[in-house]
């Protein structure tokens, strides 16, 4: 159940909705109960009453975003089937978990997340799927700005991620090797080793590229901070054109006809 559940459910309402097992949760109260529900890399099936749905983005976050807006709807006096005939439309966002596939035994995803609660956020996405190993491509944003949150974010990589790759992303001006090695030396002391499953590689292109060339069948190859991002900021306000997918793509698509040939 929600934290926030006992707040919202002290309003006066003639009827209130939301999703829950227990059905038990406070006279007046019309729960709206998701069952059968099936998370896989293609998106999110459930039922509702009798009514199946599909829903393409991926995470329960997303799943979670879905449902609260089935139940405004729904206490606006749309059916359930009709909902759903309009919630199975309805696109992934451009750099959220976004995966890349081009037809490798690997899965690629590029995400935004950027600070720890969303980056713990889409750990928990990961843990809804089955794989064999993370490789992760990781940086900070924001140079100058934020400091603490890069031992944070090490320390987190260096739980949950079988590889760690800590790279440059958007330096502004401060030398972007510091922000790596800020990075880098927190997933240290967390318990990853450099040249074993620690990379420090001031390149971008050339990190995504370390962590393609490592997958394995099963295995996910993570990178994290930009997302649709078209740009990297650098140093004297430059900006610098640059998109994660692009990179992906080029690079899969010249490993795939490198092992094709």
């Amino acid at each position: 159940m929600d934290e926030h559940s006992d707040y919202f459910l002290g309003f006066k309402a003639g009827k209130l909705y939301g999703y829950t097992d227990n059905s038990d949760l406070k006279d007046g109260v019309e729960v709206i109960n998701a069952q059968n529900v099936i998370h896989s890399l293609s998106g999110t099936t459930f039922d509702i009453s009798n009514s199946k749905f599909n829903f393409t983005p991926i995470g329960r976050f997303n799943f979670e975003n879905i449902l609260a807006a089935i139940s405004a709807c729904h206490v606006l006096g749309f059916g359930f089937d009709e909902i759903s005939n309009v919630i199975k439309n309805v696109n992934s966002v451009e750099g959220r978990f976004e995966i890349i596939d081009l037809g490798q035994d690997f899965t690629v995803i590029v995400d935004y997340a950027y600070e720890p609660a969303g980056l713990n956020a889409l750990y928990k996405t990961l843990d809804l799927f089955e794989y064999n190993n993370v490789i992760h491509v990781v940086g900070s944003a924001g140079g100058g700005r934020d400091v603490a949150r890069r031992e944070v974010l090490g320390k987190m990589c260096a739980k949950h991620d079988g590889i760690v790759i800590v790279t440059n992303e958007d330096p502004y001006d401060e030398d972007p090797m510091i922000i790596i090695n800020d990075v880098a030396s927190s997933a240290k002391s967390f318990g990853k080793t450099d040249g074993k499953d620690l990379f420090r590689i001031l390149d971008r292109r050339e990190a995504i590229e370390k962590a393609i060339t490592l997958a394995k069948k099963g295995d996910v190859v993570l990178i994290t901070g930009k997302g649709s991002e078209p740009v990297m900021a650098v140093a004297d306000g430059k900006k610098i054109a640059w998109d994660d997918r692009v990179v992906v793509k080029d690079i899969l698509n010249k490993t795939i006809n490198r092992y094709e040939s």
